[in-house]
């Protein structure tokens, strides 16, 4: 994305960021993160691991990181070694993704990650004149992404689920929080 016919324009993630940055120090003891799509790095700066990265394949907002540890890289190939990171997550990503680039990455995210895979995604949309962003080109219900966590057989955190669901930060984006223990 170059930001055309996407939001970073006017996009703004650092209050949300910080939010959800710190709930996630409270529930998990990260060593190292990984963020997939994590356009300018906030989330990254704020959380507690002592290693964290983050990447995105826009250009655009690579020149705007404010995170040192930022890679342009695809979410359906990443560059780095087998069980790299405890903690991969990825805010409203995934619904950006082809069907295949999505398997793809979570082919990746097992590849590369040791623990947990924290990702949200919006679902479908019933009136699409209210989602602006037109590349928004995968939503699915909750129940499909379950099922796709189901069938590569990852462990549904509930328990995790239900503390961000207390938070109501969720309802800030109208999307839908999946938290798995991926190995």
């Amino acid at each position: 994305m170059d930001g055309k016919g996407s939001n970073y324009k006017n996009y703004n993630p650092s209050g949300i960021m910080i939010t959800i940055a710190n709930h996630m120090n409270k529930i998990f003891r990260m060593t190292n993160l990984l963020e997939i799509g994590c356009a300018y790095g906030h989330l990254v700066g704020y959380l507690h691991a002592p290693l964290g990265v983050g990447i995105d394949i826009s250009k655009f907002t690579t020149e705007k990181r404010v995170i040192p540890n930022y890679i342009n890289s695809s979410a359906s190939h990443l560059p780095f070694k087998d069980n790299t990171f405890d903690m991969v997550v990825s805010i409203e990503t995934v619904e950006h993704l082809t069907e295949a680039q999505v398997m793809d990455c979570f082919d990746e995210v097992e590849r590369i990650g040791s623990k947990w895979f924290m990702f949200t995604s919006p679902g479908p949309n019933p009136n699409l004149k209210d989602d602006l962003d037109i590349t928004h080109i995968n939503c699915k219900e909750p129940e499909e992404w379950f099922r796709i966590g189901e069938e590569r057989g990852w462990k549904l955190d509930q328990a995790k689920i239900r503390y961000f669901q207390r938070t109501r930060i969720h309802k800030h984006f109208r999307w839908a929080m999946y938290i798995y223990c991926i190995k």
